[in-house]
């Protein structure tokens, strides 16, 4: 009799440790899952970063071409500025343009 009660014992020592164990790897793998959201969280955050960064980029570099364009605009507008100045009978004669 005696050694069927430490035989129970036994049985439910070592299913107390299953549990435990079961419990720990559970824990572990609960932490792991969350590591794994908290690094795919990091990521996209990343990514998302990075997307803004891109998007800056583009803007600024939107904004360049726009100041360039501008500039050459400009540029363009004082040519045809000091052409007129120098050339409005020409323009009169061939036809383009504002007469003289």
């Amino acid at each position: 009799k005696k050694q069927a009660q430490d035989k129970a014992q036994d049985l439910k020592k070592q299913a107390g440790q299953k549990v435990d164990e079961a419990k720990d790897k559970a824990q572990d793998l609960k932490k792991q899952a969350q590591d794994k959201a908290g690094d795919v969280k990091k990521q996209v955050e990343k990514k998302v970063e990075e997307g803004k960064d891109k998007a800056q980029d583009l803007n600024e570099a939107n904004q360049a071409q726009d100041k360039v364009q501008d500039v050459k605009k400009q540029v363009q507008d004082k040519a045809q500025d000091v052409q007129g100045q120098g050339a409005r009978p020409q323009e009169a004669s061939t036809g383009q343009g504002p007469g003289p």
